[in-house]
């Protein structure tokens, strides 16, 4: 329970990278994350930050049918209204979708979208964007060495 409200008041607060620092320092576990994403969902109005590190979480815990739902909704809800795409390069990495991945990330740097590196720099969930040896092009584009 304290996870989920440290991790909602800090992005309520719009601290993306101290909430994203607070929930890797607290959680232990993938289902610890997944449970921790649920409640800030529901208190979030499903914030696409919200849902895209849902689908990591999930994903993480063997709930990739979850995490499919999740990164369709978001896709849905880009059609209607503002989603990043660091969010939807999130939620498909999380669904293995590298392609779509690594193409969302592309198009998070053109707009030049803050949450790509503050999320691939300081999000541990990350790994599946930095593994991917494209994601170091995107990195180069905005000026960002490689990512150890």
């Amino acid at each position: 329970m304290r996870l989920s409200l440290v991790a909602v008041a800090l992005l309520l607060a719009g601290s993306l990278a101290g909430c994203l620092q607070a929930g890797e320092k607290l959680e232990k576990t993938s289902d610890d994350a997944a449970t921790a994403a649920d409640r800030a969902a529901a208190v979030s109005n499903r914030h696409h930050f919200v849902l895209a590190y849902r689908a990591l979480a999930c994903a993480d815990s063997g709930r990739l049918a979850e995490a499919r739902a999740l990164h369709d909704e978001l896709r849905t809800k880009r059609a209607h209204g503002y989603v990043p795409y660091f969010s939807l390069a999130t939620s498909a990495s999380a669904i293995g979708d590298m392609d779509g991945a690594i193409e969302y990330a592309q198009q998070a740097c053109d707009e030049r979208e803050p949450g790509l590196v503050i999320t691939t720099r300081v999000f541990p969930r990350q790994h599946r964007l930095r593994d991917d040896p494209r994601f170091a092009d995107v990195l180069r584009r905005i000026g960002f060495p490689n990512l150890p």
